[in-house]
């Protein structure tokens, strides 16, 4: 019978993989396990088997599985983003010719789920920095956090470590607070090359059906085609209408929305 404690070493074993190591041998995974080769290694076999790491046989190392994917494709709120927001970003990349974004808002971290760009926009690949966004330094993000309850607000600001991706990245507290309350007052957020350089962005958060923030939909692109206040007025209006048709497709009427302090 398996154990918690072995279902928990497992996970861990799991969590040792990133974007920045991809691939992993034994004896690093004993070493970040505090495990012994053999121990490690009964575990990657078995994880193996069930699909959740695959063996390079040639340099014996090991990187995530698609079993993982798979897991990941069916999870309700991914399958539900598909199903309802998929083809509204769509539609504004085509209308656009941008590149759009979905992202999810998981209690703790901004999450990029779906990206759909057409042979016209030139996308500033996301690929690189994960699928997890930096809440502050990106348009997603900050359009999710301004429409967070003030409690939901108050807790991730007290842990968010405010890393600097770029020189442009808002790193203090107060400023933050101060630019997620222009955002509400507008009802977009606007990411100036915070994120990466040469990349701007636009984003609008979209709601479940009992008014709480889901996640946001957003336009992203080269800065030449976002520093004209008029395009950038357009683009935001379509953002926005894509943001609440998007709302109204996960059944939440416009009155529930979590809008407080806009104008």
């Amino acid at each position: 019978m398996v154990s918690v404690k072995s279902v928990e070493r497992a996970v861990n074993l799991l969590k040792l993989f990133s974007r920045q190591e991809t691939w992993l041998g034994i004896s690093l995974i004993a070493q970040k396990m505090d495990m012994s080769k053999s121990a490690a290694h009964q575990m990657a076999t078995t994880l193996v088997k069930a699909g959740m790491l695959k063996k390079d046989p040639s340099t014996k190392k090991y990187c995530l599985g698609l079993k993982l994917f798979e897991f990941a494709m069916i999870q309700p709120d991914i399958v539900d983003i598909h199903q309802k927001a998929a083809g509204p970003a769509r539609y504004l990349s085509r209308k656009t010719a941008m590149t759009s974004h979905l992202a999810l808002w998981d209690g703790h971290d901004v999450e990029l789920v779906h990206s759909s760009s057409f042979p016209q926009a030139r996308p500033v690949v996301f690929g690189l920095l994960g699928p997890k966004l930096p809440a502050h330094a990106s348009a997603l993000g900050k359009a999710i956090l301004s429409s967070l309850n003030p409690e939901d607000l108050a807790a991730f600001l007290e842990q968010a470590e405010l890393t600097q991706n770029t020189p442009k990245t808002i790193t203090d507290l107060e400023g933050l607070k101060n630019e997620l309350t222009r955002v509400r007052q507008r009802g977009y957020a606007l990411e100036n090359e915070e994120l990466v350089t040469g990349g701007m962005g636009l984003a609008a958060p979209f709601f479940k059906q009992n008014g709480e923030v889901c996640g946001a939909v957003s336009l992203f692109s080269i800065p030449e085609r976002l520093k004209d206040p008029a395009k950038v007025d357009g683009l935001s209006r379509q953002v926005m209408e894509t943001a609440s048709e998007i709302s109204s497709l996960y059944g939440c009427a416009p009155e529930r929305m979590n809008l407080a302090d806009r104008s």
